[in-house]
């Protein structure tokens, strides 16, 4: 798993730990102290090459476990807080988290199923949902990578001076029964 900054080189035993490690970590910390970021899906730990050619833990050929998707609206003129927030909670979404960023946007966790490769990821997720549902929406396109990075709740978002904070939880990780025309089923 990978907690860090966003620009932040991964270091296995500093950036990228077991989750175990991590919550040792985490334990007792303020949450200025905290990573601010967090990769939603867990890294398989081995050296792979980038799409720009650079050496990298954290791409997308690194995701060991398609669990988690991130969606967020980053256009605060269209989409204010309440507006996400609304949106949130009446569309039905295989919704696992809401954390508040700490700025303009709600950073929304999905439960992503059956997606075993990074082709599937990326036909399903990516193309289906991304660009012909959330994108036209005004969703950030940036979130559909599956090494997309989320705000960790708890931390503090340093250039804001304000905490990450979880408004949002679903005990059962986000299993959904429903049927959405397919994506992230």
């Amino acid at each position: 798993m990978f907690c860090g900054k966003r620009c932040q080189r991964s270091v296995i035993g500093k950036t990228l730990r077991k989750s175990s490690e991590w919550e040792r970590y985490f334990a007792g910390k303020a949450a200025k102290e905290l990573p601010p970021l967090i990769c939603l899906n867990p890294l398989d730990g081995q050296k792979r090459t980038s799409v720009s050619g650079e050496p990298t833990f954290r791409g997308n050929a690194n995701v060991a476990d398609f669990r988690y998707c991130l969606l967020e609206f980053d256009d605060e003129e269209t989409k204010p807080i309440e507006r996400q927030l609304a949106f949130f909670s009446a569309v039905d979404l295989p919704l696992v988290a809401l954390v508040y960023s700490g700025g303009k946007s709600i950073h929304a966790w999905l439960r992503v199923r059956d997606i075993r490769t990074l082709e599937d990821w990326q036909e399903i997720v990516a193309h289906q949902t991304f660009e012909r549902v959330f994108r036209p929406l005004g969703a950030d396109p940036a979130c559909k990578t599956a090494s997309r990075l989320g705000r960790l709740p708890g931390a503090l978002r340093h250039d804001k001076g304000k905490t990450q904070d979880l408004l949002y939880l679903d005990q059962d990780q986000g299993r959904w029964d429903g049927d959405w025309g397919g994506f992230l089923s």
